[in-house]
């Protein structure tokens, strides 16, 4: 008896069940929220043609302005447009225009076909011409300097010197302007650049 109740001792553990494995379920892994992107600034383009769309002339300052757009670069890949920054554009196209007509018209008097009435007064568009310039790149300092009053009579002043080419020729019957074109896209420049002044702080 004694022998036998040893004997099933021993051969209990071969017939007790496993126990059930208890898993210890891990912490999940934190997944914070994701922080709001902030709202991208507008293209430069849609920012420009914004202002441009507040001038007399809106078709001309945008194509005018293209060239000078600023080139997106890190740590700013969105460069601030503003009206400041607009004005800056369309006085430089404004400028680069006026060159190439001072050329133009320094080349025609220049040129010894031409007769000696048109080369006289293609002069006065010369001389206009490079007046014109050093008060862009006066209003281009006041607006440096924040000088309002001096931005627009500078602009003005511009403007009346893009004028004075055409009273010119209207003064003398007979001749046609061959400047008459650059005037008229140089006055229409002027004027953008007169309204868009007005939206600079």
């Amino acid at each position: 008896m004694g022998s036998t109740l040893l004997h099933l001792l021993l051969l209990l553990p071969l017939f007790t069940p496993p126990t059930s494995a208890h898993c210890i379920p891990r912490p999940s892994s934190p997944h914070p929220h994701p922080l709001p992107t902030p709202p991208s600034p507008p293209p430069i383009d849609a920012a420009i043609r914004t202002i441009c769309l507040l001038t007399d002339h809106p078709d001309l300052c945008i194509s005018s302005t293209h060239p000078f757009h600023p080139t997106p670069s890190p740590p700013s890949p969105h460069p601030t447009i503003d009206a400041r920054a607009v004005l800056q554009m369309e006085i430089k196209a404004c400028a680069n225009l006026t060159e190439v007509a001072r050329e133009a018209s320094h080349r025609i008097a220049s040129d010894p076909s031409t007769p000696s009435t048109l080369s006289m007064v293609i002069g006065v568009c010369t001389e206009s011409y490079d007046d014109a310039l050093d008060n862009l790149k006066s209003a281009t300092k006041a607006i440096a300097d924040r000088d309002a009053g001096t931005l627009d009579s500078m602009l003005s002043a511009a403007m009346t010197d893009f004028g004075t080419c055409d009273d010119s020729f209207m003064e003398t019957p007979g001749i046609e302007s061959p400047m008459a074109k650059y005037d008229d896209t140089l006055t229409k420049l002027a004027s953008n650049c007169l309204v868009i002044a007005k939206l600079v702080h």
